[in-house]
Order: C-alpha cells, then sequence, then structure tokens
C-alpha cells in the first residue's frame, strides 16, 4: 500500500512548507478503505499534520498505524503458505 509510505517519518520532506501539505489526502484515502468514519478520519488526519509538525504522537494516530503495520498488504504471502501446506498435506 504505496499510500501508507506518508506514515513513515524517513519519507517525509525536509521543507517546512512541503512537510506542512504532505501526505493528508493519503491517510484521509486509508481511513476511506478501512471504512472509518468521516468525523474520526477526520481526527486522524489533524493527529497526523500536528505530529509532522513536532508535536507527539497521539493515542489515535498510534494505533492506526499499528492497524496499518499488521495487516498484509498483498495476499501473496498468504497464498504462499497455502501452496506450502498443500504440498505437505493433502487429502487422502
Amino acid at each position: 500500500m504505496l499510500a501508507a509510505s506518508v506514515l513513515v517519518e524517513a519519507s517525509w520532506p525536509k521543507d517546512p512548507l512541503k512537510r506542512a501539505l504532505y501526505g493528508e489526502a493519503e491517510v484521509a484515502s486509508l481511513c476511506k478503505k478501512f471504512a472509518i468514519t468521516v468525523k474520526e478520519a477526520a481526527k486522524i488526519v489533524l493527529d497526523f499534520s500536528m505530529h509532522k509538525q513536532g508535536k507527539a504522537m497521539t493515542t489515535r494516530l498510534s494505533d492506526f498505524i499499528q492497524t496499518l503495520e499488521i495487516l498484509p498488504v498483498l495476499s501473496a504471502a498468504c497464498e504462499r503458505g497455502f501452496s506450502q501446506m498443500n504440498l505437505h498435506l493433502t487429502a487422502v
């Protein structure tokens, strides 16, 4: 999920103006994909914006990032796992 890369601090622009404008649309898009309410999504986007400006990360933003980190981006790993399982376990 390319949009999630904006949450990684190393990807943030060094220029203060570019940083201020960076990533809100992507964070909002991620919220929409995960069916987060509009009200809660607005809070997450605001938390993200404040965090980029040097404020401490809120619990809400931290929980959002942790959720994204545990979800698989692609199903390829899962498919490989099933393929390996099928090599070892066969119906008799």
